[in-house]
This record gives structure tokens, C-alpha cells and sequence, in this order.
């Protein structure tokens, strides 16, 4: 079998440029860029916000105490409750329903 180094080539005309490959649409970047710095531009003005001081939250800084806590003395465990008493029930067991009845 004889090499063939045209068999793989979609061009069969040596002379001519290969073809260019599909382009992108340039809007599509200058849409990412754009997206970008909206996101950009919204959390540099919602981080560079001041009107809060951080520092002085209520969660960070513990209550004033103004007077002591009372002290409470445990409780011992109640003891168990004693169990329940049957009740007094008498009845007999309901009768089996009768064949075809239903």
C-alpha cells in the first residue's frame, strides 16, 4: 500500500490557505466585561458604604451587668411515679364478624 499524504487533508489544493476557523462574536466579550464590572462596581459601593461601624455591634460587646445573677441551688431528681393500675374492664372481646357479612 502506497502513502497517500493528500488522504487526511480536507484541502486538496496545496496552494490555497487553509480555512479560518469560526469567530466568535465580539459582543459576546465586551457582555462578560460589561457583567463584570457592574458586579465589580456594586460591591465596591456596598463594601465602601460607611454608615456602620463594625466594631461596635451588638454581638461583639457583652451586656452591662448591674447586679449579680441569684443563686440557684439544684433540685434533686422527683422519684418515679408508680405505674398505672389496670382498669377494671370486665368486658369480653368482640365476636369475630360472620362469614359474608361484609
Amino acid at each position: 500500500m502506497t502513502y497517500d499524504p493528500n488522504l487526511n487533508n480536507p484541502n486538496p489544493n496545496p496552494y490555497s490557505p487553509p480555512p479560518e476557523p469560526p469567530r466568535r462574536g465580539g459582543s459576546v466579550t465586551w457582555v462578560a466585561v460589561g457583567a463584570i464590572a457592574v458586579v465589580v462596581i456594586a460591591v465596591w459601593a456596598i463594601m465602601g458604604t460607611p454608615g456602620t461601624d463594625p466594631g461596635t455591634t451588638a454581638s461583639t460587646t457583652p451586656p452591662a451587668t448591674t447586679e449579680p445573677a441569684p443563686d440557684v441551688k439544684p433540685v434533686p431528681p422527683a422519684a418515679p411515679e408508680a405505674p398505672a393500675a389496670p382498669s377494671a374492664n370486665d368486658a369480653a372481646p368482640a365476636a369475630p364478624a360472620a362469614p359474608g357479612s361484609n
